[in-house]
């Protein structure tokens, strides 16, 4: 089944309410899949972040939820926040001791940082494919 909405926010409320049982977020699954994974207290009952959409595994049954809110975005937008996270990705790298940055959260954020690079060249190569913002922050490294 394919399920559209227009926020995050919609999407994992949806999806939550698909599971059984109450919804937990799991660091060990999530660091062997490479995405977030929300379970449920039933062992097959998962939700999947896969950026652009929401699957869930509830039982036999598997949902897509899309998040199509990325459609109303405008290419200058979406260039104000390559801006913003590349500028916080190199004052991280610049000022941070690097013993600091492994053994905080801030080693997290900037992890996260990369992770929105993806999501984002995920969504220019659907919406803007011949943009110059790919190669400007080097995004094919991203995917």
């Amino acid at each position: 089944m394919k399920i559209t909405v227009k926020t995050r926010e919609e999407a994992m409320q949806i999806a939550k309410a698909m599971l059984t049982s109450t919804a937990y977020y799991t660091d060990d699954a999530s660091e062997r899949a490479g995405y977030p994974i929300i379970r449920g207290n039933r062992n097959d009952e998962y939700i999947a972040d896969l950026n652009a959409r929401l699957e869930v595994n509830a039982g036999c049954e598997s949902t897509n939820i899309w998040i199509d809110g990325m459609r109303d975005l405008t290419e200058s937008q979406i260039a104000d926040a390559l801006e913003v996270i590349d500028d916080c990705i190199y004052k991280i790298d610049d000022n941070v001791a690097r013993a600091v940055s492994d053994n905080t959260m801030i080693g997290l954020a900037r992890e996260y940082l990369y992770k929105a690079y993806a999501d984002i060249y995920e969504i220019l190569q659907d919406r803007f494919p011949d943009t110059a913002l790919i190669d400007k922050y080097n995004l094919t490294e991203c995917k």
